[in-house]
């Protein structure tokens, strides 16, 4: 029997925007913790760190910090080479901050990128064999963008949600399928594309 792979810690953590007309405000981190075959298959072994927690003060733009993925082990060359990671944010209240026993919610999207000027709305972050099993593993920017809400007129209260990272192990590259088309090879420096008749 193959073991399974470690699966990822996950420090997750929830932010938290408390409205102008708050007097006092109670913060919380979650912690989830997956523990897989003590004995994990090297060559799809990992470490996921991701932001903790992360207050919201105001609209705009508000990094989260970095999410971070190396190899497992101490060895390099330890996650496989034909093998991707793929990260793909949730969360608990669909991207909206809401308060308990409050009907009112503030809308927010997830970003990748270092500042507002260069980040994109990204729910999805990859990293490849050689990004995880760089030395130090490597790191990719996260932020959220809130929507305004200066003119929602909004009830006192502290607006909660959970970001969720849902971890998985792809292929790095997709199979050929019939009727298709695949790269392959070059030719004079350029990129060969062949048409798919039938897959062995």
């Amino acid at each position: 029997m193959t073991p399974k792979k470690l699966s990822a810690i996950l420090i997750v953590g929830a932010m938290f925007f408390g409205a102008t007309l708050a007097q006092a405000a109670t913060y919380k981190t979650k912690l989830t913790l997956s523990v897989a075959n003590a004995n994990p298959s090297y060559d799809e072994a990992y470490v996921l760190t991701v932001p903790a927690d992360a207050p919201i003060t105001d609209s705009g733009w508000k990094s989260l910090g970095v999410i971070t993925a190396s190899h497992a082990t101490d060895s390099r060359d330890a996650f496989d080479p034909s093998k991707k990671l793929v990260v793909t944010v949730t969360s608990s209240n669909d991207f909206k901050l809401m308060a308990s026993g409050i009907t009112d919610t503030v809308s927010y999207s997830v970003m990748s990128g270092d500042n507002a000027e260069s980040a994109v709305e990204a729910t999805t972050f990859k990293f490849t064999a050689d990004e995880i099993n760089k030395d130090g593993g490597t790191s990719k920017p996260i932020g959220v963008n809130v929507t305004d809400y200066s003119g929602l007129n909004l009830s006192a209260g502290d607006y909660v949600d959970d970001i969720i990272y849902n971890v998985a192990v792809e292929n790095a590259v997709s199979a050929p399928t019939v009727g298709g088309t695949w790269t392959f090879g070059t030719y004079n420096n350029a990129a060969l594309t062949w048409r798919v008749l039938a897959v062995d």
